[in-house]
């Protein structure tokens, strides 16, 4: 239990009034009694400035590894939200493909149904034309047997043309025995009357066989004319017969090569729809995913700003805790001046009342040493932590303190300074001295962490100072 100033001064006239009354006195058991209840009370201080700047500096520790964590989660915030509206842009640019897909689709689709269409329609012109070669080839089939036929005709008319020269050479050679004839008859007068008449018809018919033959031989010349243009017509309808049926054929060809084209385009257009079918599919299945990551990112989001929210309010409840604690460990302050004026009464009656042999204390001022000790780092702590300034502040250097005086007051040749403790005690009080000043020379410069790390070094001296001390002390007062 720590005592205020109040409870020092309720001391204070509580031994004084002892005295002076008729009670009975203190003895120098009750004053060693008191002592180390007041030395107890010192160290229950000594552990609460080590718990209470333990406690602080690991929120100052945890302060940084919040103010870390906040700039993580800031930027991991400010990420998540550059992802997401990258999300959201590439959501957008994936509807757009889908959609521009599944148009393509209609169109590749539309296309393909085209390309069966004129397909179709090829190969039934390629059967139209197959029929065209085969008109064409049996039309030039037919002009041959026609070319045939007029040249039998016109061999039978060169037949027919020495029949009518044969006839012709019979009909003159019977006009002319018809003349003798009648020639004949003459001269013999009505005895040849009846012959002359024969001899007059057989010139009559051999002028009518005559007249025949020309009109037939005439007949047959303009036969031979009609049947030269007609075969030359059926030489020219052959060579036209040919030249169509090549030309059908090479139409043929064309639509085979086209049909061959357009099964190969129709291919490829089932396979182009297939493939942007699968891509449809795939846009639509991306474009979900893409939805099913987006809400989740909203969410990790919402989490992303309770969690920072949630360390916002641990880091201003740690501050504030921290802030506490500083505020009452630079409270010790008066506690400590309490226990001091506690310790110089006990002191005075210890004067009174005990023996020199008694009088451990004033070889080792355990106390004082210890709270004077503990004021200087309660001071320090409340300088980092913005509740004192340096000012006004005199340092010094390790031998003008309380510590340092009792150090120096020692003999060579006293067993205090032959103890293994005393050096140890010594050489870190020395650097204890070094740390504090270093925190009063830099602390307008130094970060809160690089302070922080030097009071923790301070404090290790310190507890290495007074554990030399406490055995030093412990020392004297063995088999006492």
């Amino acid at each position: 239990m720590f005592f205020s100033k109040r409870e020092s001064k309720n001391t204070q006239s509580f031994l004084l009034n002892k005295e002076s009354s008729g009670e009975k006195k203190f003895t120098c058991s009750d004053v060693s009694g008191f002592k180390k209840q007041l030395e107890t009370m010192v160290q229950l201080f000594r552990k609460n400035v080590r718990s209470s700047s333990k406690v602080i500096g690991s929120i100052l520790s945890q302060q940084k590894s919040f103010d870390d964590f906040s700039k993580g989660m800031e930027g991991a915030l400010t990420a998540i939200i550059d992802i997401d509206s990258q999300m959201q842009e590439v959501d957008t640019l994936v509807t757009n493909l889908d959609n521009e897909v599944h148009s393509s689709s209609a169109s590749i689709e539309q296309i393909n149904n085209s390309v069966h269409n004129v397909a179709g329609i090829v190969s039934d012109r390629i059967t139209i034309t197959t029929e065209l070669v085969k008109a064409a080839s049996n039309g030039s089939e037919k002009v041959l047997k026609v070319l045939n036929v007029i040249d039998i005709l016109n061999k039978n008319v060169d037949a027919i043309k020495a029949v009518i020269a044969a006839i012709n050479d019979i009909s003159e050679k019977t006009n002319l025995l018809a003349m003798n004839a009648a020639i004949e008859a003459a001269h013999a007068g009505n005895a040849g009357v009846g012959f002359a008449v024969v001899a007059g018809e057989i010139r009559k018919l051999s002028e009518v066989t005559h007249q025949n033959a020309d009109n037939i031989q005439k007949t047959l010349a303009s036969m031979i004319k009609t049947l030269g243009e007609a075969q030359v017509s059926a030489g020219e309808a052959n060579s036209a017969m040919k030249w169509i049926g090549g030309k059908v054929e090479e139409t043929t060809n064309s639509f085979n090569e086209i049909t061959s084209e357009m099964n190969s385009l129709s291919l490829g257009g089932d396979e182009i729809l297939d493939s942007v079918k699968s891509i449809s599919a795939a846009s639509s299945d991306l474009k979900e995913r893409f939805d099913f990551v987006s809400n989740n990112m909203n969410t990790i989001i919402s989490s992303t700003n309770t969690t920072r929210d949630t360390f916002r309010i641990l880091k201003e409840n740690s501050e504030n805790i921290s802030s506490l604690m500083s505020k009452d460990l630079f409270n010790m302050d008066d506690m400590i001046a309490c226990a001091l004026e506690i310790d110089e009464y006990g002191k005075n009656i210890c004067a009174d009342v005990c023996s020199e042999s008694e009088k451990i204390d004033e070889r080792l001022p355990i106390v004082t040493i210890t709270l004077k000790h503990l004021k200087w780092i309660t001071r320090v702590r409340a300088l980092i932590d913005g509740k004192a300034t340096g000012e006004g502040v005199s340092l010094g250097d390790h031998n003008v303190c309380d510590l340092g005086k009792w150090i120096n007051s020692i003999p060579e040749d006293d067993e205090i300074k032959k103890n293994p403790s005393f050096s140890v005690m010594e050489r870190d009080h020395e650097a204890l001295h070094d740390i504090v000043k270093e925190i009063y020379g830099s602390i307008s410069h130094r970060s809160k962490s690089e302070l922080e790390d030097l009071y923790q070094k301070l404090l290790g001296k310190s507890r290495i100072v007074l554990d030399e001390i406490l055995n030093i002390k412990n020392e004297l007062t063995k088999g006492k």
